[in-house]
């Protein structure tokens, strides 16, 4: 017979923690795959498609309405939630799409409990008339198949990759489906969290250096291919050629070169979007130096910095916006998994295998 239980919101922590890691480890091998300094543009737009499974803030990260029945195998019945079955052979499906998406996927029990998250949030959505349009889903789902396709570094690769995963276009439209499905139950459970500016006081007191700004250096860079090429440069630079017209001329990274050599965003000390070398030459410079040939994986770099912000801490009336938004998220997260978790006791959930 089969015992009802509750979630386990430890669990739930762990692997929410545990899918915020995968992604970020998927967002680092995007990077290293076809830029040396960031993400182009279309990755961006796939990391913000799979990062999408994170909007809940806790391990809802798989949803989909639907696993195409040519991939689910197993008939042992793990769990039935308000009368539903769940599968092996659904956990099995489950482990290939997050393996293609993801590369690492939970373990059995981790995916089985993101299954029966997944029902009870998707039998709310379609009582609550809250479903996706089919149009919307579609254009959605086209996104992501693009972004893709410049991963794989074309269609016909992209397909050939997707046959060998057994991961089809159904598939990816059904993810989509519930993710989507998945921020309107988000926002609909969660549009009358408030905090007022009184707990938002306390919530900087209990930390202010959560709201630290790091010191920050905007560079721009050329990258070349030998360290007598990075000398080179960096004397013309000094006997004054132009910075950013040398790095359209003769800079190999793509993403900085038609910008002058200019990184879109300011770096930090420990900056994980690059490559430790670099960050660690950046930082330590003052405004206006031209750094020293930096060597690195991609090659050799001359890296001048723009501007440089010290580190400093910021009053609560300068961060009180950001505090109020971080504190209204966490409140909203903490909302939803008690909405969840009411969700899982009124089901009932059974599980009936292990």
């Amino acid at each position: 017979m089969g015992e009802a239980r509750r979630s386990n919101p430890a669990r739930t922590v762990s692997v929410a923690r545990a899918t915020r890691r995968r992604t970020e480890r998927r967002r680092r091998s995007l990077r290293q795959r076809k830029s040396p300094i960031w993400l182009k543009p279309w990755q961006r737009v796939l990391v913000i498609v799979l990062g999408a499974v994170l909007i809940l803030g806790f391990a809802v990260w798989g949803l989909w309405e639907h696993i195409d029945e040519r991939w689910v195998s197993g008939p042992r019945v793990l769990a039935t939630v308000g009368g539903q079955t769940i599968t092996q052979g659904h956990v099995n499906s489950r482990d290939r799409l997050a393996r293609f998406l993801l590369a690492q996927p939970g373990t059995n029990e981790e995916l089985l409990e993101q299954l029966i998250d997944e029902r009870l949030i998707l039998a709310e959505a379609t009582a609550g008339q809250l479903l996706p349009a089919d149009e919307e889903v579609a254009r959605q789902t086209d996104a992501l198949l693009g972004s893709m396709a410049q991963l794989y570094e074309g269609e016909e690769a992209r397909e050939q990759a997707m046959r060998e995963a057994r991961v089809t276009r159904a598939d990816l439209e059904a993810l989509i489906r519930a993710l989507l499905a998945a921020q309107s139950m988000f926002a609909e459970i969660t549009r009358e969290v408030a905090v007022s500016p009184e707990e938002v006081r306390a919530f900087y007191d209990q930390d202010p250096e959560r709201h630290a700004q790091p010191l920050s250096v905007q560079v721009r860079h050329i990258l070349v291919a030998t360290q007598a090429e990075a000398e080179e440069v960096r004397r013309l630079i000094l006997a004054g050629e132009d910075f950013a017209q040398l790095a359209v001329e003769r800079s190999l990274d793509p993403g900085s070169r038609e910008e002058g050599g200019q990184l879109p965003w300011a770096i930090s000390p420990g900056d994980e979007r690059l490559v430790p070398e670099f960050v660690a030459a950046a930082v330590a410079l003052g405004e206006g130096e031209i750094s020293e040939p930096v060597k690195t994986a991609h090659g050799y770099h001359i890296i001048r910095a723009d501007s440089v912000a010290p580190a400093r801490q910021p009053s609560f009336e300068e961060v009180e916006a950001a505090a109020t938004e971080e504190l209204l998220t966490e409140r909203r997260g903490q909302a939803f998994e008690a909405w969840l978790e009411e969700r899982r006791n009124a089901a009932p959930v059974t599980y009936t295998g292990s």
